[in-house]
């Protein structure tokens, strides 16, 4: 992007701040800010916009694998004996490890707020926010994108486990079809029951 030469130029001359000099394995530090326009232009064609680039998704970085989870959807049998579409597994799996995170986030701050003697406040926001953020083609899940859903969601994730993520219509027998006598009159009997 610039030069040796062109860097030291602009040091010296003040036109770049300087955060840290560069060293013997030690790179130089420029406040961003301060770079010429010119340059900038170059930079973000090149990285795209630094500051999203620098941003870091802190529930993407509490994320750890959760092999209770990806046993328990792996080997969950269905009423008629098959197991959940490998799409399906993949979905339950990255809600797990995602509400999962959430949880170590949520008490990493409250211990951070413990210790400093502060109140702890959940910014379900910010949670909500970040979760969406995250790539959906390495974790691809369903989580609502509402604070407050996303709360409720979380809440019964951790009372009742990963079994709370599994569809409750998976294999409901709502719409069966009548294919007996006895089902076809007891259906005629509660239509024509006024």
């Amino acid at each position: 992007i610039l030069s040796e030469s062109n860097y030291r130029q602009l040091a010296s001359r003040q036109s770049v701040q300087v955060v840290r000099r560069g060293c013997l394995n030690t790179p130089a530090l420029v406040a961003y800010d301060s770079i010429p326009q010119r340059f900038r232009r170059v930079i973000e064609s090149k990285i795209g916009d630094p500051y999203k680039a620098a941003r870091i998704n802190q529930v993407e970085s509490h994320i750890q694998t959760n092999q209770v989870a990806s046993e328990l959807f792996e080997n969950y049998k269905l009423s008629d004996g098959r197991y959940l579409p490998s799409d399906t597994r993949r979905e339950y799996y990255a809600n797990a490890i995602i509400l999962d995170a959430i949880h170590r986030l949520i008490a990493d701050k409250r211990a951070k707020r413990h210790a400093l003697g502060g109140r702890s406040r959940r910014a379900w926001d910010q949670i909500s926010e970040a979760v969406m953020e995250l790539d959906r083609t390495k974790y691809p899940h369903n989580l609502p994108a509402n604070p407050r859903r996303l709360e409720e969601r979380y809440k019964t994730y951790m009372q009742d486990g990963p079994e709370s993520l599994i569809h409750k219509n998976f294999q409901n027998r709502n719409a069966a079809k009548v294919d007996d006598q006895v089902k076809e009159s007891f259906l005629m009997e509660l239509l024509a029951d006024p």
